[in-house]
């Protein structure tokens, strides 16, 4: 592959810089962060790990494992960008409360079809849960006690749904109601519908495992498996999102004019594949 149509290390270095930049000003103005801020740091943290294990999969010709990670990192992207655009407080408690919520359920909904498998504690494990839930006494305890500030956070329902209506569930970026799927969350950060489709349609072949036989490339006797969608189509949209997410952290924080962020916006920048 071309070596200029793969992620550039100037790119990682940048955000990393900037990454570090941010948390260095957290730590000068909190002595003890935020919630808030705990959230969009980690998120921002798992963006540069998904890059990273992209460049490493680049360089072994993973074509496959790169889309199925950009997937992953295009998900986080757009929730991060979702995040940030208004609201942030309480689009990022509900983001952290749902999460917390869907872990509970699925261990719970494990227990109830495996009895081999028990949420039984003890009073280490209540000491723990104690820290989060002072009043919890079991894991259903801990599990109401988010479900009910999670719920909280949503504006009530207009009206009940028309006969014929799909029923609406609660999602973590709707709490007016007004998106009932990902693709109306990526329209509402600036993709286009037809780039959803493109992206993250495509990419969930590979995902869901669809493409196990049909991105096999034979090369003579040499067997290599290629993802649904070429891997310089990944780093692109990798390429763009990442400094799309840094440059909106930056600016949530009032560093855009930052001597050191300009720095590492400006080697991101110059390290784009884009250009």
């Amino acid at each position: 592959m071309d070596k200029d149509m793969v992620l550039q290390d100037g790119l990682i270095e940048g955000a990393e810089i900037a990454y570090q930049r941010i948390i260095h000003h957290l730590n000068e103005i909190n002595e003890e962060s935020p919630l808030t801020d705990n959230i969009l740091i980690m998120m921002t943290k798992n963006l540069l790990e998904r890059i990273r294990t992209i460049q490493l999969l680049s360089k072994i010709e993973r074509e496959e494992s790169i889309t199925i990670l950009t997937r992953s990192f295009l998900e986080l992207q757009v929730s991060l960008k979702f995040i940030l655009n208004s609201n942030t407080d309480q689009r990022a408690l509900s983001y952290y409360y749902n999460y917390k919520i869907q872990t509970v359920k699925n261990l719970i909904s494990m227990t109830k079809s495996d009895s081999s498998y028990s949420l039984s504690l003890n009073e280490k494990d209540l000491e723990r849960l104690r820290k989060e839930v002072p009043n919890a006494n079991s894991v259903e305890d801990y599990l109401l006690h988010f479900e009910r500030k999670w719920n909280k956070l949503f504006s009530p329902m207009q009206s009940k749904a028309r006969k014929g209506t799909p029923k609406q569930y609660r999602k973590w970026y709707s709490l007016n109601w007004e998106y009932n799927s990902f693709k109306d969350l990526m329209v509402a950060v600036g993709f286009e519908e037809s780039l959803y489709h493109f992206f993250y349609g495509i990419t969930s072949i590979d995902v869901h495992g669809k493409g196990a036989l049909g991105n096999m490339k034979i090369d003579e006797s040499y067997w290599t498996l290629t993802g649904s969608m070429p891997s310089h189509l990944c780093y692109a949209i990798i390429d763009s999102a990442l400094s799309s997410a840094l440059y909106d952290l930056s600016s949530y924080y009032d560093l855009v004019e930052d001597e050191e962020i300009n720095r590492a916006l400006t080697l991101m920048a110059n390290s784009s594949i884009l250009i």
